[in-house]
């Protein structure tokens, strides 16, 4: 476990904030593109770039072992999830452009569903879910929330941290997330997940993994596990967070190699695509996720039964 330092802020901000975060009343507020407009009740920034971690892995690095306590379910791109993942890849790719039309969103979504099957499989085998607490930040996180519950996987819908996220970085790559706490659940729990869509830097997932060390301290000192959960990863996002938590299992469906600029997942010019030519440059592994996870109409229940449990309005 790292030495602890302050990194969710309640009070008084560390110097390189004030010109970005402003504290009015209980709330923060920011000038940050991602966080403007919207009161937070904490905010977390580490003070460290994440600017490294775009670098794309070098091919002789990615067969380097996995941390101790990384998991990762995909060892190619021809197995299950490996073929999930290609066909979300070729989905955004050639039908980026209707992320709003619910015919093209509900395949999108049929192979995100592959990939969290196995991984609810691994959680229920190897843990006590009703004794667990669930962090699936809002709007990202609601469609994986869903399908883990229709698989079985969340025992207790109700056992569920309501908070959302925003996130954003300084010119120098520091990372800055404003986070709104809504609500908490009572309990008593054993594991605290953090589950999400995908993991580019381990930005959110730290400042989960920092809120969930909070509440253990204040609200539920019976919290055995930390675990984060996650579809698709990039490797240098695994690797960071594992350093970092070297108590805390991170699980991901598939890991992937390079992000660009702006932390979107991508595919580099060594893989292939499906039909087994080479990816062009900036092919984006996964696209706007939260965009292809929005709700469906009730008519496609059938196809996609996690849609029923959803509340949001469809698009």
């Amino acid at each position: 476990m790292p030495p602890e330092i302050q990194t969710i802020y309640r009070g008084e901000l560390p110097t390189y904030l004030e010109p970005h975060v402003k504290k009015t009343g209980n709330f923060f507020e920011s000038s940050l593109p991602s966080l403007v407009g919207k009161k937070f009740t904490s905010i977390w920034s580490d003070g460290v770039s994440r600017t490294p971690l775009q670098e794309p892995i070098p091919i002789e690095e990615r067969v380097l072992p996995l941390p101790e306590n990384v998991f990762v379910l995909s060892h190619s791109q021809t197995d299950n999830i490996g073929i999930a993942l290609q066909n979300i890849t070729e989905i955004n790719k050639n039908d980026g452009d209707k992320i709003k039309d619910p015919k093209v969103r509900v395949k999108y979504q049929k192979r995100l569903a592959e990939i969290y099957e196995p991984i609810g499989e691994l959680l229920k085998t190897n843990l006590n879910m009703r004794k667990a607490l669930w962090l699936p930040p809002d709007n990202g996180a609601a469609l994986p929330f869903s399908i883990m519950q229709y698989f079985g996987v969340v025992k207790k819908p109700e056992n569920k941290v309501v908070y959302e996220e925003k996130r954003d970085y300084l010119l120098d790559g520091k990372p800055v997330v404003g986070i709104i706490e809504t609500s908490y659940p009572e309990g008593d729990f054993e594991t605290a997940i953090f589950l999400d869509d995908c993991l580019a830097t381990d930005v959110s997932a730290s400042a989960s993994i920092d809120l969930i060390r909070e509440l253990k301290k204040n609200k539920y000192p019976n919290i055995k596990n930390i675990i984060v959960v996650v579809s698709v990863a990039t490797l240098s996002g695994l690797r960071a967070l594992a350093q970092k938590y070297s108590d805390v299992k991170i699980i991901a469906g598939a890991v992937v190699y390079a992000m660009n600029s702006k932390n979107y997942l991508v595919r580099t010019t060594d893989e292939l695509d499906i039909e087994g030519n080479p990816y062009t440059e900036d092919i984006q592994v996964v696209g706007d996720m939260g965009g292809w996870a929005g709700m469906l109409p009730e008519e496609f229940n059938d196809e996609a039964p996690w849609n029923a449990s959803r509340k949001a309005k469809a698009a």
